[in-house]
Order: C-alpha cells, then structure tokens, then sequence
C-alpha cells in the first residue's frame, strides 16, 4: 500500500496540521468579507497552493476519503467555498457551504451533505489536526 502510514493517526494528524489552518484561514477570510459588499469585490477570489502527494494523500485521507492506490499524476483537491444562489446580505443566516472534490470525485464529509455550512466543515477538518501544536 503506497500510503501506508496513513493509518497512523499522530503521523497524519503532523502531515496535515500545518497546512489545515493555512487553508482555514485562507476561506475565513473569504467568510468574513461576504458581509460587507466592497471588501468581498476585493478579497481573493481563488487561492492555490501546489504540493506533492506526500502532503495531498493525508489531507484527502483527513476528510474520510480512502486511498487504495498510489494517486494519479496531477491530483487535484478543491475545496469550494460557495454563496447561496440567492444571497441576501441582510439575512446573517445565511451561511457559507464548502464542497471537497478530490479527482473529480465529491467527498462527503461525515454528518454534511455535499455542500457542507462552513462553520460544520471547519469544526471536522480541525479535529484532524486536533492536538498539534501548529507553530513548530
């Protein structure tokens, strides 16, 4: 099996627990901007970040996602973050939904639908890196 330390816990949760929180703080900025219409013209539309799969199979992997097989040559990861079709700016309820797609396939995040609110996504993808002092 060609990711065979995917199965220890610590060593995932070590591979992920840097990049998780760049990530998160990436679309909390996004998530924050949608409130105020100007700032939201002028944040960042599209972040991308390029990785080998050493990184890539244990963020997929902390997202439930099982990997059999070694990955296809340019793997992609998306995490979609999306406004509801018809958003009211003045209706706060209204919330962010992420999608994970991973090689065209939609990953469906434990206890979330396909399009997963934000606040629910962040709160899963945390527990991965639960533990893990970030800043070493």
């Amino acid at each position: 099996f060609p990711y065979s330390k995917l199965s220890d816990e610590k060593g995932v949760k070590l591979k992920v627990g840097k990049a998780w929180p760049e990530i998160l703080n990436q679309m909390e900025t996004m998530v924050n901007h949608t409130a105020n219409e100007t700032e939201y013209k002028n944040a960042s539309k599209m972040v991308v970040y390029a990785t080998h799969d050493s990184l890539l199979a244990p963020l997929v992997h902390s997202l439930g996602y099982k990997i059999t097989t070694f990955m296809p040559f340019a793997s992609t990861l998306l995490l979609e973050l999306s406004l509801p079709d018809n958003l009211d700016t003045d209706d706060a309820s209204q919330e962010l939904t992420v999608k994970a797609i991973f090689n065209n396939e939609v990953i469906t995040l434990e206890g979330c639908a396909e399009n997963c609110p934000f606040a629910d996504f962040k709160n899963i993808v945390e527990k991965t890196y639960e533990g893990v002092d970030v800043e070493k």
